[in-house]
């Protein structure tokens, strides 16, 4: 079934992409040897996760922090999160789009990989949560009914998982979760898609990652479609053509991924920051759309805590 390429009108709210992983190093090296290669990258200072505030001996004997990121690295829109056996990309708010998420992602990865700290990678997560203003439920092609009785009116929050071509997906659909956007904390849906593989070959990963990695996209993208009626989707301006997000930015054609340092991609605006910049067009500027900021309430949270296995993925 054909599907758009892209939603002019994107309701992403993040995106994630989690890699789980054995290491060369012990774990109070990990970041340092990983920071060493990429912090051309991610220029800025690093920044601990609250379990820093924990003892080691805590944060390394209790088997529920054991793929806690320890740090986070920020350049514009994107983080980086690095533990001592798991990193994981992250687009928050403003969505680049796969495209430019994607090349960021690639190269970022080579460079860990040239850093030998890789023993095994076993897992990979790839997560989009979706925000929507309206309940969503009255959009999908999903219908609850309780005794008879339609209950799209009250809160629900339904979760699932599907198998699809060796990937685990997790599905979770909400319409009353409190989100905070402009420092206001409103009512919203989401639907949450996460597609989980385990990677049994660790070195053919190493070697060509996009090979899973894309299988992944197409089937989160594939999920989301499903999901939502064909009249609502129409709401969001699909487009039906491939508009590459750097083929229209000022960026060279050509230009060589190590070129690309960031990009961040506003309703029908781009914004790129390039090194260096080989065209002299000037870059378009529309209205930024308003930063939304997640922020759930106890006890609702984002992570599939009841139905996750042991090897369930957490995202901080």
């Amino acid at each position: 079934m054909k599907y758009p390429v892209k939603l002019k009108r994107s309701p992403i709210n993040e995106i994630s992409l989690e890699l789980r992983f054995k290491s060369h190093y012990p774990p109070e090296a990990v970041f340092g040897v990983f920071y060493s290669h990429i912090q051309e990258q991610f220029s800025a200072k690093p920044k601990p996760h609250t379990i820093m505030q924990l003892p080691e001996k805590i944060r390394l004997n209790d088997p529920a922090l054991r793929y806690t990121p320890y740090y986070k690295l920020e350049n514009h829109d994107m983080v980086l999160n690095i533990g001592p056996e798991v990193v994981s990309f992250v687009n928050r708010q403003l969505y680049l789009g796969w495209e430019a998420f994607s090349k960021i992602f690639y190269k970022t990865f080579k460079n860990l990989i040239d850093s030998q700290v890789f023993k095994d990678i076993h897992s990979m997560n790839l997560r989009y949560i979706n925000v929507f203003k309206e309940n969503i439920f009255n959009h999908i092609n999903l219908k609850i009914i309780f005794e008879s009785e339609d209950i799209h009116d009250q809160p629900i929050d339904f979760k699932t998982v599907l198998y699809k071509e060796n990937f685990e997906n997790f599905i979770r659909i909400g319409n009353s979760f409190d989100i905070e956007i402009e420092d206001q904390i409103v009512k919203r849906s989401i639907v949450d898609i996460s597609c989980k593989s385990k990677i049994e070959n660790s070195e053919t990963f190493l070697r060509n990652p996009s090979d899973l990695i894309e299988k992944a996209h197409k089937i989160e993208k594939e999920i989301f479609f499903q999901t939502l009626k064909k009249d609502y989707i129409k709401t969001f301006d699909p487009t039906e053509t491939l508009n590459s997000l750097i083929h229209n930015s000022s960026v060279n054609d050509n230009a060589d991924e190590s070129e690309i340092k960031i990009a961040s991609c506003y309703e029908k605006k781009y914004i790129f920051n390039p090194e260096p910049i080989t065209k002299s067009e000037p870059l378009v500027k529309t209205p930024i759309q308003k930063k939304v900021k997640l922020k759930l309430q106890k006890p609702r949270t984002l992570e599939f805590s009841s139905i996750e296995d042991e090897d369930g993925f957490i995202n901080e």
